[in-house]
Formats: C-alpha cells, structure tokens, sequence
C-alpha cells in the first residue's frame, strides 16, 4: 500500500516537474521576444530582462531598487491617476494598454504592455510582472499618419465612402462646400453629388468598378451641391483597404476651385470674342490691302500709258522741229530769191517797178516766216523739255508706285498671317473652353 502511494506521488511528482519545465520554456521563449520586468506590489523594480533593460536603456543593476516612476513624466507620477494605478495592481487587478514611458535619455517610448498581479500562497500580491512590446515607431508613424490626415482635413474638404459608393463620413469643410448637414447625406449614394446624365452613364459605373480594383482616380470633377448650383472639386479618390488586403473604403480629398473655374471660363470666352473681333478685323484689313493694291496698279498702269503718250508727244515735237527747220530753210530760199527779183526789177528800171514791189512783199513774208519758225523751235523746245521732265517724272513716280504695290502685298501677306495667327488663337481658345466645359 506504501509503495502504491509513493509512486503515485512520483508520477505526480514527474508530471509537476514536466509542467514546471514546460512553464519555463514558455517564459524563456516569452523573454526571448518581449520586454519583461517585475516589481514588488508598491512599484519597486525586482528584476529586468535584457530585452527590456536594451528598449529603455538601463543596465539592469541601474534599475533594481529604483521606484517605477523612473520610467514616467513626473506630473503623472505625483497624480491621483497613477497613485490608483498602483493600488489596482496591489489589489491584483491586472492592466494592459498602451502606456507612454521614458528611457534613460528621456525619449519618449510607447509601450504596448500587461501588468500582471502574481498572486501568492497567502491570497496576497506577491509581484507585479510586466510583460510589453515596444511600438514607438508605430506610434509615431500613427501619429504622424494621424496628423497628416488631420492637417489635410483643416485644409480640403473629405468624404468617405464605402466600396459601393454610400456616404460614411464627411468633415465640416466638405460640408460648407456642399452646403449639406451630414444627417443629410450619411447612407446616401455618392450619385446624389453628380448630374442624372453622369450617374446613368457607362463611365460613371466603370469609376466606381475602377476605384473597387483598387484605382486612384485625380482630376478636376464637376459636382452638383444641395441647391443643384455647379462646384468643381480638384479631386482625388482613394480605394483604402485593410490589414488583409481588402478594400473597405473610399477617401475622397478635395478642393473647391469654383470661382477659378468660373473665371477661367470667363476669361476664355472674352478672349474667344476678342480672338474672333481680331480675326474679322484682320480680314477687313485684308480686303482694304487687297483694295489698295489693285487701286495702285491701276494707278501704276494710267501713269504708265500717260508716259507712253508723253513720251510720243516728244517724238512728234522732234518731227514738228524738223518740219519747222525745213519751213525755215524755205523761207531763207524765198527770202534769197526774193532778194535776186529786186535785183533783177531794179536793172529792168521803170518796167520792173510793180516787180519789185511784188519782190519786197515776198522778202518781208519770208522773213515774218523765218521769226515765226524761231519762235516755233522754241516752243518745240520748251515743250520737248517739258515732255522729258514728265516723262521722267513719271518713271520715278512709276519706281515709287511699284514699290509701293511691293510694300501693299507685303503687308497683305503680313495682315494674312495675322489672320491665319489669329483663327489658331480662336481655334486654341475655343478648345480651352471646350476642355473647361468637361468634368
């Protein structure tokens, strides 16, 4: 009977001393990969692992017999919120949570971490093991995160939709710019913002299928708000998906660029009707240089002919000189042959008288003859001269015309590439209008 009891209490013995092995590799495994320190029920540190003495910075013969506050920023230490911190882990209440602390430099350290009352033989608290990961980067990267988003929520208006496109949330930004309460628009599809057209449409389903495969969609989007009044959102939309890969909303940023749009779009349709005035103006500018050059040609070919006629003008006078110099070589014969008649007249004496008379006359005609074909010459001459000046002074004017009739087409072809400068501005601007009219 002994010997029954005896090895029943070595089997117990083997299976208290398995279990116990079995606890001790769980906690070497557990210090392996956590934090572990323990205090004694009023704070005082009793021991420390490496891991945790490595993540605060303290050897741990620093930290045996100091108090925990050592870890905290003294205005919590000396509130009543950790004066019952305490009491509840001295009473054996266990805590967990994410606990701020501070290493030996004074950093700040986030500690994801359970307080764990050890619970002695006598029902009493024995110890307190801490158990804790440190989390610091996670923190401030959520913190940072955190900020972000906050900043861009002062700043743009947000929205946020679940994958099928219902209203979960919108800041007050987003609000103002809508001018809806958020009660009015929580659980109401995001078609309630677009125009009956878009939501029908082919390319409204196919956004939102895009935006469910996981698709960021930026551009400028019109949108209608509570009173049907146009707004024109600088957007994007932004699938958000979890830990596991799946999406699970949509975050939508936001600016309102209604008034630039609206002046954009006035702006292109003065410049559109400015750009179209020119154009008409170039064209009439055009039309009148056109006009100007054949006026000038026609003028150019009348100066032309009048010089030609001038110039057979002259000629005729060089004919009219030369028959003058033939009237005059006449009358000198005449004036001679006259001469010898008197001779003649006075040698036939008293018979001869009415001869001589006659012979006299026909001196004094040829001699009016001979003055009157001088004076003629002269004025052949002058006329010549003056037929020369003329006609010269045509040429020039004929040098002068042409280049002018140069200088109109120059400008006519200056005038049509101003026109041809100014239907591409009409073009180009009437695009811009087109592309500012789209959302």
């Amino acid at each position: 009977m002994f010997d029954l009891h005896r090895k029943a209490d070595l089997l117990e013995n083997q299976r208290l001393s398995c279990s116990l092995d079995e606890m001790k590799a769980k906690v070497m495994a557990i210090s392996r990969s956590m934090a572990i320190i323990e205090f004694a029920p009023d704070g005082t540190i009793l021991d420390a692992n490496d891991n945790f003495c490595r993540v605060m910075g303290y050897p741990v013969e620093e930290l045996r017999g100091k108090h925990h506050r050592l870890f905290c920023e003294e205005p919590y230490t000396r509130s009543e919120e950790y004066a019952r911190f305490w009491r509840a882990l001295g009473e054996g209440e266990a805590m967990s949570g994410t606990y701020l602390r501070l290493d030996k430099s004074g950093r700040e350290v986030w500690l994801e971490a359970s307080y764990m009352p050890i619970i002695g033989a006598d029902k009493q608290v024995s110890s307190v093991i801490k158990v804790a990961a440190d989390i610091t980067q996670r923190i401030h990267t959520e913190h940072e995160n955190e900020s972000i988003v906050n900043a861009l929520s002062r700043s743009m208006a947000l929205i946020e939709f679940s994958p099928d496109g219902c209203v979960i949330n919108a800041n007050q930004n987003f609000l103002n710019t809508m001018h809806y309460s958020l009660a009015e628009i929580v659980g109401q599809h995001h078609g309630m913002f677009c125009t009956p057209s878009e939501r029908e449409s082919a390319q409204y389903k196919a956004f939102w299928a895009s935006l469910n495969r996981g698709e960021v969609h930026s551009r400028r989007f019109e949108r209608l708000d509570k009173y049907g009044r146009q707004v024109f959102l600088e957007a994007s939309y932004n699938p958000i998906f979890d830990a596991k890969g799946r999406l699970y909303k949509v975050v939508k940023f936001a600016s309102d660029i209604t008034a630039q749009v609206t002046n954009l779009q006035t702006a292109a349709e003065s410049a559109h009707a400015t750009s179209v005035q020119n154009d008409a103006s170039a064209q009439k500018g055009s039309e009148v240089v056109q006009q100007t050059v054949q006026i000038i040609e026609a003028i150019s070919q009348d100066l032309n002919e009048a010089a030609q006629s001038i110039d057979a003008v002259s000629k005729q006078s060089d004919s009219i000189g030369k028959i003058v110099q033939t009237i005059r070589s006449i009358a000198d014969q005449t004036n001679l042959l006259a001469l010898n008649a008197a001779i003649e007249a006075a040698r036939a004496g008293e018979h001869g008288r009415g001869f001589a008379v006659v012979a006299d006359e026909v001196r004094s005609l040829a001699a009016r003859t001979s003055a009157a074909t001088v004076e003629i010459v002269e004025v052949v001459r002058k006329n010549h001269d003056l037929s020369l000046n003329a006609v010269n002074s045509m040429q020039s004017s004929l040098s002068r015309t042409g280049l002018g009739v140069e200088l109109a087409n120059e400008a006519g072809v200056a005038i049509l590439e101003i026109q041809q400068g100014s239907r591409h501005v009409v073009d180009a601007i009437s695009q811009f209008n087109a592309t500012l009219q789209l959302h």
